[in-house]
Protein backbone atom coordinates (compact mmCIF):
# COMPACT_ATOMS: atom_id res chain seq x y z
CA UNK A 1 0.00 0.00 0.00
CA UNK A 2 1.23 3.35 -0.98
CA UNK A 3 0.16 5.92 2.17
CA UNK A 4 0.94 9.47 1.46
CA UNK A 5 2.26 11.90 4.24
CA UNK A 6 -0.62 14.99 4.99
CA UNK A 7 1.55 17.40 2.72
CA UNK A 8 0.77 15.61 -0.49
CA UNK A 9 -2.82 16.46 -1.63
CA UNK A 10 -4.54 14.18 -3.77
CA UNK A 11 -4.81 15.68 -7.30
CA UNK A 12 -8.21 15.47 -9.40
CA UNK A 13 -12.02 16.84 -7.99
CA UNK A 14 -13.08 13.78 -6.94
CA UNK A 15 -14.71 13.72 -3.76
CA UNK A 16 -13.32 10.53 -2.34
CA UNK A 17 -13.05 8.23 0.74
CA UNK A 18 -9.33 7.28 2.54
CA UNK A 19 -7.85 5.34 5.61
CA UNK A 20 -5.85 8.13 7.95
CA UNK A 21 -3.00 6.81 10.19
CA UNK A 22 -1.00 8.58 12.55
CA UNK A 23 2.76 7.32 13.89
CA UNK A 24 2.61 6.27 17.47
CA UNK A 25 5.47 7.07 20.20
CA UNK A 26 7.35 3.70 19.02
CA UNK A 27 6.81 4.49 15.31
CA UNK A 28 4.83 3.08 14.00
CA UNK A 29 1.77 3.79 11.80
CA UNK A 30 -1.76 3.53 13.69
CA UNK A 31 -4.74 3.38 12.20
CA UNK A 32 -7.72 5.61 12.56
CA UNK A 33 -11.10 4.96 13.43
CA UNK A 34 -13.24 5.74 10.77
CA UNK A 35 -12.93 7.16 7.50
CA UNK A 36 -11.87 10.65 6.29
CA UNK A 37 -12.99 12.67 3.24
CA UNK A 38 -11.43 14.74 0.81
CA UNK A 39 -13.38 17.53 -0.09
CA UNK A 40 -11.67 19.17 -3.60
CA UNK A 41 -13.66 22.11 -3.77
CA UNK A 42 -12.08 23.62 -0.77
CA UNK A 43 -8.95 21.20 -0.25
CA UNK A 44 -9.60 20.40 3.27
CA UNK A 45 -10.46 16.82 4.55
CA UNK A 46 -13.02 15.58 7.30
CA UNK A 47 -13.94 13.20 9.30
CA UNK A 48 -16.95 11.13 7.25
CA UNK A 49 -19.24 10.21 10.24
CA UNK A 50 -19.36 13.82 11.58
CA UNK A 51 -18.35 16.09 8.61
CA UNK A 52 -16.09 18.01 11.06
CA UNK A 53 -12.63 18.88 9.77
CA UNK A 54 -9.64 17.11 10.30
CA UNK A 55 -7.60 17.91 13.71
CA UNK A 56 -4.25 15.88 13.05
CA UNK A 57 -1.85 18.08 12.16
CA UNK A 58 0.51 15.34 10.98
CA UNK A 59 -0.93 12.17 9.18
CA UNK A 60 -0.83 9.74 5.93
CA UNK A 61 -3.78 8.72 4.22
CA UNK A 62 -4.86 5.72 1.71
CA UNK A 63 -7.69 6.00 -0.47
CA UNK A 64 -9.92 3.93 0.36
CA UNK A 65 -10.18 2.36 -3.33
CA UNK A 66 -6.84 1.43 -3.17
CA UNK A 67 -7.46 -0.67 -0.35
CA UNK A 68 -10.61 -2.27 -1.82
CA UNK A 69 -9.13 -3.27 -5.07
CA UNK A 70 -7.26 -5.92 -4.33
CA UNK A 71 -10.06 -7.32 -2.46
CA UNK A 72 -12.52 -6.94 -5.79
CA UNK A 73 -10.25 -8.41 -8.19
CA UNK A 74 -10.37 -11.54 -5.93
CA UNK A 75 -14.11 -11.92 -5.37
CA UNK A 76 -14.40 -11.44 -9.53
CA UNK A 77 -11.81 -14.09 -9.70
CA UNK A 78 -13.51 -15.89 -7.20
CA UNK A 79 -16.79 -15.30 -8.61
CA UNK A 80 -15.86 -15.64 -12.35
CA UNK A 81 -17.02 -19.64 -12.33
CA UNK A 82 -20.00 -18.99 -10.16
CA UNK A 83 -23.34 -18.63 -11.19
CA UNK A 84 -26.82 -17.21 -9.39
CA UNK A 85 -29.41 -19.16 -8.67
CA UNK A 86 -32.94 -17.24 -7.36
CA UNK A 87 -34.55 -19.23 -4.99
CA UNK A 88 -38.05 -19.38 -3.17
CA UNK A 89 -38.95 -20.69 0.52
CA UNK A 90 -40.29 -23.71 -1.66
CA UNK A 91 -37.38 -24.42 -3.04
CA UNK A 92 -37.80 -23.87 -6.42
CA UNK A 93 -35.26 -22.09 -7.91
CA UNK A 94 -34.40 -20.64 -11.07
CA UNK A 95 -31.52 -19.30 -13.00
CA UNK A 96 -32.69 -16.13 -14.68
CA UNK A 97 -32.96 -13.06 -13.04
CA UNK A 98 -35.39 -10.99 -14.66
CA UNK A 99 -37.87 -13.86 -14.25
CA UNK A 100 -36.73 -13.94 -10.77
CA UNK A 101 -37.68 -10.59 -10.40
CA UNK A 102 -41.16 -10.74 -12.02
CA UNK A 103 -42.06 -13.86 -9.65
CA UNK A 104 -41.70 -11.58 -6.75
CA UNK A 105 -43.39 -8.75 -8.22
CA UNK A 106 -46.65 -11.07 -9.02
CA UNK A 107 -45.98 -12.60 -5.74
CA UNK A 108 -46.25 -16.34 -7.14
CA UNK A 109 -44.11 -17.49 -4.40
CA UNK A 110 -45.26 -15.77 -1.13
CA UNK A 111 -41.59 -14.93 -0.65
CA UNK A 112 -39.46 -12.55 -2.46
CA UNK A 113 -35.92 -14.67 -3.83
CA UNK A 114 -32.74 -14.99 -1.88
CA UNK A 115 -29.50 -15.92 -4.20
CA UNK A 116 -26.83 -18.68 -3.87
CA UNK A 117 -23.77 -19.16 -6.08
CA UNK A 118 -23.07 -22.72 -7.40
CA UNK A 119 -20.67 -23.55 -9.90
CA UNK A 120 -21.20 -22.69 -13.49
CA UNK A 121 -21.29 -26.38 -14.45
CA UNK A 122 -23.34 -27.26 -11.54
CA UNK A 123 -25.45 -30.33 -11.72
CA UNK A 124 -29.26 -29.58 -11.39
CA UNK A 125 -29.82 -32.50 -8.75
CA UNK A 126 -27.05 -31.05 -6.65
CA UNK A 127 -28.53 -27.51 -6.73
CA UNK A 128 -31.36 -29.17 -5.54
CA UNK A 129 -30.03 -30.59 -2.45
CA UNK A 130 -27.85 -27.54 -1.68
CA UNK A 131 -31.28 -25.42 -1.87
CA UNK A 132 -33.17 -27.22 0.55
CA UNK A 133 -30.39 -27.80 2.83
CA UNK A 134 -29.94 -23.46 3.19
CA UNK A 135 -33.54 -23.50 3.28
CA UNK A 136 -33.91 -25.86 6.48
CA UNK A 137 -30.48 -23.57 8.05
CA UNK A 138 -32.49 -20.53 7.65
CA UNK A 139 -35.60 -22.24 8.76
CA UNK A 140 -34.03 -23.69 12.09
CA UNK A 141 -31.90 -19.98 12.85
CA UNK A 142 -35.34 -17.90 12.38
CA UNK A 143 -36.75 -20.51 14.95
CA UNK A 144 -33.90 -19.72 17.68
Amino acid sequence: MNWKPHTQQPTGNETFAALFAIRADDGDLVLLDGLRQWLPESGRWIVESTDEDVTEAVFWWLAESEVLAPLEAVTKTALGNLKPIYYWLDGYWITDKEEADLMDEINAFGSTHGTAYFPADADPALIDTEIKALLAQQEGQAST
